[in-house]
């Protein structure tokens, strides 16, 4: 239902929740108010395909199922230019079937917003259908979203008041839901970082120029002072299930990412293309679902927020050429790749270079680079297969099969992780598959040397708001993001010897609870001759299991540490008969066996220093 375009009695009717307009519906003329054609219905299809999911924007900013009440219906403006109360009344009731979805999305831990190209209040133009009319007021206090979509024509005048316009959005959810707002706009304007995300744009997808022009934009844009980007999965139009599986897993290290349906050739979501390409998209989006704690530290840490690892200010997306000073890392060579936070580097598939006709592929030109010396050089590890190469180097011929993107940790890097889970909210009886925080996960991936990273974390919502009545842009410095907690995580590897520790957390939250159990996942070249672990100063009786099955479902006792020597860990196994759906385990993909490095698992319910005697080190490429 966009804009110039009437339902003529012959179709069904795009709606948020299936039903039918309650006010002025005499334009309104469909055969159907089916639910299959409702925003629901897509929460939906995200839930029975297992699909990470964590916004929603339920119309398309041109009237499509958001509104419906006084559909094509026009005049109702006063001499004055005010709106007539009937005018109004189909507004509120257009916000009331907003908040009816909110809740309904909210019961799935999925967040609203809406994309709009009209004007923020009800305008006073005779001519506006009533359908476009927009009250973002009501629409953040009554129907609950805090995300707004900007399009080109929304901002009355043009973009010559797009900066103005986002900070009236910004300012409506801050003060108005008291929480932090997801403003994202098309383009930008110095001061824009304040207030809004970059989004790219209408493009189309179904071809490599798509995802190779974007690489050095997202880098560019992090440059340019925003960190925040993103662009539609697969474009906006056209489409390729290869193009797109390639999409989803490098955007899953960017900080947003849009399924934008019903433009292009495909439904753009990511069970559109079936197998293999769903459980490949599944995989990369479970993962960044898991990375979570990691990702939200590099948001803090690109909000300017000290978070204690010293990269206050830097982007998520950083230049090779932000953390190293070479003259290969600053030029051209390297603008098809970057470093994701502080420990990971992305070099993502952005071209055939000789594909088979499933869409393997070789990367090269990745470039690894090498903080230390020739003597004793920066070590990578490829994060899938646990292959470890040295700083220094470029590398061709790199192998990448269509579901495997090109990934490198660094070497001593520590990544703080929850549990598997499809949206940030918490569990609960209709959200089942929400995030767990009770249980943390940290992996280290120590080789000679230390190694430390200090997690932030807050509810993810609130703000402190303490604005003045001074109305300049300067007035964004004064909120802040309220409470928070801090947490030390230390790696040392020495003489034969790996210490892992866990500090205590530090400060606090609504809604915190420092009782957590800690799973510390460390990665090895052998089973350990020994493994102790510690709460505080008082030793753990350490038990050890024989599945990874046994593990993932032990619950330890006070004192007790679970341990588990993993010699081939499967990291693809939502398909399995343990965790996977009916639907995921007749998916071929799931049966591709992504074997890495051994690991070894230990378990506690508390804060944990782990000590492991090694066996051998890793042979280095």
């Amino acid at each position: 239902m966009s804009t110039g375009y009437k339902l003529d009695g012959t179709l069904a009717a795009e709606t948020l929740n299936g039903e039918g307009p309650t006010v002025d519906t005499e334009n309104m003329k469909a055969t159907d108010f089916d639910r299959q054609f409702s925003a629901r219905q897509v929460i939906d299809d995200y839930e029975d395909s297992d699909m990470p999911l964590g916004w929603f924007l339920p119309n398309d900013g041109y009237g499509a199922g958001y509104g419906q009440n006084g559909y094509y219906k026009t005049g109702g403006v006063n001499s004055d230019g005010a709106s007539s109360a009937g005018r109004l009344n189909a507004v509120r009731a257009n916000v009331d079937n907003l908040k009816k979805f909110t809740e309904y999305a909210n019961s799935k831990g999925v967040s609203t917003g809406l994309w709009t190209q009209s004007n923020l209040e009800p305008d006073s133009n005779p001519e506006t259908p009533w359908h476009l009319l927009r009250d973002f007021d009501a629409e953040v206090k009554t129907g609950g979203i805090t995300t707004l979509k900007t399009d080109v024509a929304w901002v009355g005048s043009g973009y010559s008041f797009g900066l103005n316009g986002i900070k009236t959005a910004y300012d409506t959810v801050t003060t108005g839901a008291n929480k932090r707002p997801n403003i994202i706009t098309l383009d930008g304007w110095a001061g824009t970082q304040r207030f809004g995300g970059i989004w790219t744009g209408d493009q189309y997808g179904g071809n490599w120029e798509y995802i190779r022009f974007h690489i050095p934009t997202y880098i560019g844009q992090s440059l340019s002072g925003n960190p925040n980007i993103g662009s539609d999965m697969d474009g906006i139009f056209g489409g390729d299930p290869i193009i797109s599986a390639r999409d989803y897993q490098w955007k899953t290290f960017t900080p947003s990412m849009l399924d934008m349906d019903g433009w292009g050739t495909y439904r753009k979501s990511p069970m559109t293309h079936g197998d293999p390409y769903t459980g490949i998209s599944r995989f990369y989006l479970k993962l960044k679902a898991q990375l979570m704690p990691y990702i939200y530290t590099s948001a803090a840490s690109a909000a300017n927020i000290d978070t204690g690892n010293g990269d206050a200010g830097l982007p998520m997306i950083r230049a090779m050429l932000l953390s190293d000073n070479s003259e290969y890392a600053a030029s051209t060579s390297t603008q098809y790749q970057y470093m994701f936070g502080e420990n990971f580097l992305v070099a993502p598939v952005y071209q055939d270079t000789q594909a088979d006709e499933n869409g393997n592929d070789i990367r090269n030109g990745i470039y690894l680079p090498n903080y230390g010396t020739d003597e004793n050089p920066t070590i990578w590890i490829d994060y899938f297969s646990g292959k470890q190469y040295r700083g220094g180097q470029v590398l061709n011929n790199y192998e990448a099969p269509l579901w495997k993107l090109p990934l490198f940790v660094k070497a001593n890097a520590i990544v703080p992780m929850y549990a598997e889970n499809n949206n940030p909210e918490a569990v609960s009886d209709t959200n089942t598959k929400g995030t767990d925080r009770s249980q943390r996960i940290v992996e280290f991936f120590a080789t000679e040397g230390d190694g430390t990273f200090t997690q932030y974390e807050d509810d993810g919502s609130s703000i402190e708001n303490n604005t003045t009545e001074d109305d300049s842009y300067g007035t964004i410095d004064n909120i802040s993001y309220g409470e928070h907690v801090s947490t030390v995580y230390r790696s040392k590897a020495a003489g034969g010897t790996a210490t892992f520790t866990a500090e205590a957390s530090q400060g606090g939250y609504n809604g915190y609870d420092s009782n957590r159990t800690t799973t510390f996942v460390a990665n090895v070249s052998a089973k350990p001759m020994s493994v102790v672990a510690k709460n505080g100063g008082s030793a753990l009786n350490v038990v050890e299991v024989d599945s990874q099955e046994t593990f993932d479902t032990a619950t330890p006792e006070a004192g007790q540490a679970v341990y588990f020597y993993s010699e081939t860990p499967n990291l693809n196994h939502y398909g399995s008969d343990v965790d996977g759906t009916e639907a995921e385990r007749g998916e071929s993909f799931n049966n591709t066996k992504i074997t890495t490095n051994p690991k070894v698992y230990v378990k506690s319910r508390r804060p944990m220093l782990l000590r492991r005697r090694r066996r051998s080190s890793w042979a280095v490429s």
